[in-house]
């Protein structure tokens, strides 16, 4: 492990021009700087800079504002302090760190200097006076394109986020760059629900930008795949016939089944190096032409299951029938009574929905003092929980004032 030991070290005065500046972690704050020639022009330079030899050179370690502010005043030499190489990065980075807050940006390019000179995360941990949480939480965001550091050094982005700007540039980098695109094009405020929500984020990325890149969910197909995604013919036929053997085996059911894909799936699309995968949320794939495949795979899966049940139901039915006494006429008109209700009812039922869908968007209404509007909702057996059919109202709009039985069980089910 390496570690921050103490160094010998050498007071000098050297030539501003004999001192080589490398490339700071952090950008020059131009008010500190006169901040401080305006201190050194009265009490001198207090603190010397910390310098090391580097090919018959010196290197600045720390104090870059300090040697700004000499050579604003137009100095020509300083006192230094000579260091060997070991702990150079150290001494700069835990001097711009204790002396001045910095970014995480700029933290993170601190961690980066330490560690190119073979620094562990423990040992610069160590230098730094911090967690190693906190060291490899900042050199993971130098691993992610230039704009998306920026976002996070200005903190329009939280460091919370980190992880999840990782997760999809490491699947695909063009669907990030569609993310830091919509956050930097006036969306700031979804930043905050990255963290939160970063497939919602995706999907709102990709439906207001130009790009290319694809993106959906590994769990379940939506109900327009097979127009969106154009899966053929084939698929198509089989499409239908899972609605219609859905419908077959559970006549309250409406709209096709439900399409969902399999661990098998997952795996195929982790291996290809095309999934997403957030902690607490559904995986994303990223490939359209695997997602077309799984897809199909998932629309075929699921009408081979669907036959067998329906083969199955009707055996199981076929059986009942051959080992049944003969009917009783009672029996058989009450069952003939309740099919044709049963029908009745499913030739409404999708109306129904989409009646309920605007009275609950508030795109219809219906008239409480209509009597068809009270009928309904004793049918239903079942208060609605809107004031349509008013409780004290309903029963003297039925049968001239009298509460008939069902109303009467409709009223207080």
């Amino acid at each position: 492990m390496t570690q921050a030991t103490p160094t010998t070290a050498t007071a000098r005065r050297l030539a501003l021009d004999e001192i080589r500046v490398r490339e700071n972690v952090r950008d020059l704050d131009s008010a500190h700087v006169d901040s401080l020639a305006q201190s050194i022009a009265l009490r001198g330079l207090l603190v010397p800079l910390i310098v090391r030899p580097v090919g018959g050179a010196y290197e600045l370690v720390g104090g870059y504002h300090r040697l700004a502010a000499c050579r604003q005043l137009g100095h020509t030499d300083v006192e230094v302090v000579v260091r060997e190489h070991e702990g150079s990065s150290a001494d700069s980075a835990a001097e711009n760190v204790t002396r001045k807050q910095l970014t995480p940006l700029e933290e993170a390019r601190a961690v980066k200097a330490m560690l190119a000179e073979g620094y562990t995360l423990d040992g610069a941990a160590q230098a730094l006076g911090c967690s190693r949480q906190l060291v490899s939480a900042r050199a993971k965001i130098l691993e992610l394109p230039e704009r998306a550091q920026q976002m996070l050094g200005a903190r329009v982005i939280a460091l919370s986020c980190v992880d999840q700007l990782r997760a999809i540039s490491k699947v695909s980098p063009p669907l990030l760059d569609a993310v830091i695109a919509f956050i930097g094009d006036g969306n700031e405020w979804v930043a905050d629900r990255l963290a939160r929500e970063p497939g919602w984020v995706l999907d709102s990325a990709l439906r207001a930008g130009s790009s290319k890149a694809f993106a959906a969910y590994l769990d379940n197909t939506p109900r327009n795949a097979v127009e969106d995604l154009k899966l053929g013919k084939k698929t198509e036929d089989l499409h239908a016939e899972a609605e219609a053997l859905h419908r077959k085996i559970d006549r309250h059911a409406y709209g096709p089944p439900t399409f969902r894909f399999t661990d098998t799936d997952i795996d195929q699309a982790r291996a290809a190096g095309v999934l997403i995968e957030f902690e607490r949320a559904r995986p994303i794939i990223t490939d359209r032409a695997l997602y077309r495949e799984l897809a199909k795979a998932a629309i075929k899966r699921t009408v081979e299951d669907l036959r067998v049940k329906a083969t199955t139901i009707a055996a199981e039915k076929q059986q009942q029938r051959s080992t049944k006494t003969p009917a009783d006429p009672a029996q058989v008109a009450e069952r003939q009574r309740n099919r044709e209700l049963r029908e009745i009812a499913d030739q409404a039922h999708g109306a129904n929905l989409d009646l309920g869908a605007s009275l609950l968007h508030g795109l219809a209404v219906v008239d409480p003092d209509n009597m068809d509007v009270a009928r309904f909702f004793a049918l239903c057996r079942c208060r609605h929980r809107a004031n349509y059919a008013d409780l004290a109202a309903m029963p003297t709009r039925c049968s001239g004032g009298r509460v008939e039985p069902r109303c009467e069980r409709a009223l207080v089910s």
